[in-house]
């Protein structure tokens, strides 16, 4: 019996260092090119083409069968391991491609309840607002770099600040004529014009911007009319509000 039929042959090699490293390099490769279309198509609907798509998808399949192929000088058993787990890969990226909408509402529904009124960027000049635990959209701005949390109020004609936002945003309250009824929640107030050097809702600055401030106290400032009407377009799907406005 040769030595190479006995209990001293050499024992099987594995695949060369280079080899692996290779193969790991084009998977991870095809991977960051579906991650980057998918942010991509995200941020920018519509300016990522289906041909776009549909070559990531390719280059995809492509690594995989690369993969597989150096897999097939494995055993057979390892080689049903290796094609499993990544036909598992491959399915969980076209379920979650496929319910990337729904995706998006949980990671919204997330971002909303981490980070209350937090208005954010969908596309140039869009952005969306999640409701609240309330059944509320209420958006975090700024008031002359003053942060205040507003309530989005299509019933409000105006912008209404209260007291204490108007304290904080540098506004001079005793020099105030509250002059003015204004329906509010709570009732018929008074309140008094103002006008503010900027306004910042998310992306959307605004400078020399008309509103009031309620005389008596109030939970919460009033994102009205007036400011909706700037916008070019606003509309409420599901359980987002989607502000777009012009350049």
């Amino acid at each position: 019996m040769s030595d190479r039929d006995g209990p001293w042959r050499p024992a099987p090699q594995a695949p060369p260092p280079s080899r692996r490293l290779g193969l790991v390099f084009w998977l991870a490769l095809a991977g960051m090119a579906v991650i980057a279309v998918w942010a991509l198509a995200e941020r920018f609907p519509g300016a990522v083409g289906d041909g776009a798509v549909d070559a990531v998808r390719f280059g995809l399949l492509a690594a995989l069968a690369v993969a597989l192929l150096a897999r097939l000088r494995m055993g057979a058993g390892q080689t049903l391991r290796t094609v499993s787990l990544w036909l598992a890969i491959v399915l969980v990226v076209v379920v979650g491609y496929s319910y990337r909408s729904e995706l998006g509402d949980v990671g919204l529904r997330v971002r909303g309840e981490l980070q209350p009124g937090r208005a954010m960027t969908t596309a140039p000049r869009e952005m969306v607002v999640a409701r609240d635990g309330d059944g509320h959209f209420t958006v975090q701005g700024r008031v002359n770099g003053q942060v205040v949390l507003f309530l989005v109020d299509t019933g409000a004609s105006g912008i209404l600040l209260s007291p204490d936002d108007a304290r904080r945003a540098g506004l001079d309250m005793a020099g105030m004529r509250f002059d003015r009824l204004a329906e509010t929640a709570n009732g018929v107030g008074r309140s008094a014009n103002v006008t503010v050097a900027q306004l910042e809702i998310g992306d959307l600055h605004l400078q020399d911007i008309d509103m009031s401030v309620n005389q008596a106290p109030l939970s919460v400032s009033l994102l009205g009319m007036s400011f909706l009407n700037r916008l070019e377009s606003f509309q409420v799907k599901g359980d987002r509000l989607y502000l777009k406005w012009r350049g």
